[in-house]
């Protein structure tokens, strides 16, 4: 078979627990351009992964090296490294008659492709899970351009802020709400311009607060290593606690990447804890692995962007870049990377409320999460779901 002209290189999280969610999300996007544009892998384009910061990271088929674990740096040490060798690799076609797309399943890793592609002269990248754009020097959605070569579906967190806090109100009855968070600079000087998000929630958590009148009892933890943080997470809670009195405690969880690396351990703590606590992701109400105990140990309730359908709609992207392109190309690295920046860059479009009845089950018995929440502020139609055999590996 020969080889195809286009190369298409993902991006995934670097955390080990999230390497099935990743391969899912890529699933999705590779599957729609499959069945709506009849792209194929291995035959239309070929697929390459990018994994960095873990002990092992395969570059290419057959290639491996060691690298260094990043750490409590927020950035990608050896992405650049290893998209550069992307482009040296040998392969069947000539280096200039292949056009490259790369597709990023990790918001954290935005800033080091670009300053990679900018180095290049210009590779066009599909964003397809992010969030907070405007964090990363993003213009608005509306605004193409100046978009360093970037397209794709973007998600600002604080845009759901008020609608979170009103349904764990809704739920709770609170007249207090833990509010965890990890401050977004963090003494980290090189990612103090990377985020830029944690004020915009913040400043949309005080102001929701303040009209559901609801008291918000701050719960910092600043730790990067995992059993570091576990040990600060119990204190910090164990001190928010002390502060509520509501029968039925409120955990609201401002997003943040770090805490979604944690997201298995903050479920467990709240789990442990009997906390009542709304997350931004689905992947906090999951709990355990094992699909016959799905949901134990998970958090009770998330809502925000359904982040399988946005990897899906990156289909339409990489297929208007491709066609724009030609097989065999026509168009150069930079030209596909301007027209890219042409391409307006677009909000999810199906969110999701999701309940985890194991959760309700644990904090109290016999009590039943009501399916009518959705309150008057939500944006979009909302999919109810609960943890399942069958759904729950979603």
């Amino acid at each position: 078979m020969a080889e195809p002209y286009w190369h298409i290189g993902y991006v995934v999280a670097t955390d080990e627990a999230d390497d099935k969610t990743m391969m899912k999300f890529r699933d999705q996007f590779v599957n729609a351009l499959r069945d709506q544009y009849n792209l194929k892998a291995d035959t239309d384009y070929k697929l390459v992964r990018f994994k960095p910061g873990a002990d092992e990271t395969f570059v290419l088929p057959g290639k491996s090296r060691r690298t260094a674990r990043r750490g409590s740096d927020p950035r990608w040490r050896d992405l650049d490294a290893q998209l550069t060798e992307w482009l040296r690799a040998p392969t069947e076609l000539s280096p200039d008659d292949i056009r490259r797309i790369v597709v990023i399943l990790d918001t954290s890793a935005i800033s080091t492709v670009w300053n990679w592609a900018s180095g290049q002269g210009g590779v066009p990248a599909v964003l397809a899970i992010s969030h907070n754009p405007t964090a990363h020097g993003l213009k608005a959605l509306e605004a193409p351009g100046n978009s360093k070569g970037t397209t794709g579906i973007v998600a600002s967190t604080a845009e759901h802020v008020w609608t979170r806090l009103e349904l764990i109100k809704q739920v709770t009855n609170a007249t207090k709400v833990i509010v965890l968070y990890f401050p977004y600079t963090n003494g980290l000087k090189e990612a103090e311009y990377h985020y830029k998000a944690n004020g915009e929630q913040e400043g949309q958590l005080a102001c929701a607060a303040a009209a559901l009148g609801v008291e918000l009892v701050p719960c910092k933890v600043t730790k990067t290593v995992e059993s570091d943080f576990k040990a600060e997470l119990d204190s910090q809670l164990d001190n928010a606690i002390k502060q509520v009195s509501d029968a039925r405690k409120a955990l609201y969880l401002v997003s943040h990447p770090r805490l979604a690396y944690f997201s298995k351990s903050i479920a467990q703590a709240a789990w442990e804890k009997k906390l009542w606590g709304i997350y931004p992701y689905r992947k906090f109400t999951l709990g355990k692995d094992d699909d016959d105990h799905l949901g134990e140990e998970g958090g009770l309730m998330s809502y925000g962007a359904n982040p399988f359908a946005m990897a899906a709609r990156v289909a339409p992207y990489i297929a208007r870049i491709m066609r724009f392109g030609g097989t065999p190309p026509t168009k150069t690295q930079q030209q596909l990377a301007a027209f890219a920046e042409t391409m307006p860059m677009e909000g999810p479009t199906q969110m999701e409320l999701v309940l985890n009845q194991k959760a309700a089950d644990h904090l109290q018995t016999g009590y039943t999460l009501p399916t009518n929440l959705l309150p008057a502020t939500a944006l979009n139609a909302v999919d109810l779901w609960r943890p399942t055999k069958d759904t729950g590996t979603l």
